[in-house]
């Protein structure tokens, strides 16, 4: 898989909803709860960004991925050497990593889709659409 591949991935997944989903949890939680063992994370109520994230970019970021944790994924990034110092600089494909309350704890990962220069475009599961609603979970 390459990351144009990934990124199809993850765009045939926009508007994907869990309370949609027939069965307990997100497909992503479902998922990485069969690969890692972690029988928790397929339960209903889990937040799933960074399951979603594993899942779409599986294969590609074997230090990083996968992971269901936010601060766990920036921790491997560190270690890895992947972390890139602007967002600017990210290329589609990376993640960007989110601390909405700047308390140094991250609530929220997403796969950048673009660079637009002065903003990216991403693609991020378990968010609201538009602006109301939950953007961390």
């Amino acid at each position: 898989m390459n990351v144009e591949q990934a990124l199809d991935y993850a765009r045939g997944e926009i508007g994907y909803s869990r309370y949609d989903d027939p069965e307990p949890g997100s497909k992503y939680g479902r998922w990485y709860a069969n690969i890692s063992g972690e029988a928790w994370c397929g339960a209903s109520g889990v937040p799933y960004c960074a399951m979603f994230s594993s899942w779409c970019l599986y294969g590609l970021m074997w230090n990083v991925l996968p992971s269901y944790n936010c601060d766990q994924i920036r921790q491997r990034a560190e270690e890895a050497g992947c972390v890139l110092d602007s967002v600017y600089d990210a290329e589609p494909g990376d993640l960007v990593l989110y601390d909405w309350n700047g308390n140094g704890s991250l609530d929220h990962v997403g796969i950048v889709e673009e660079n637009n220069g002065g903003y990216i475009t991403t693609i991020e599961g378990n968010t609201s659409s538009g602006s109301a609603g939950s953007q961390g979970n």
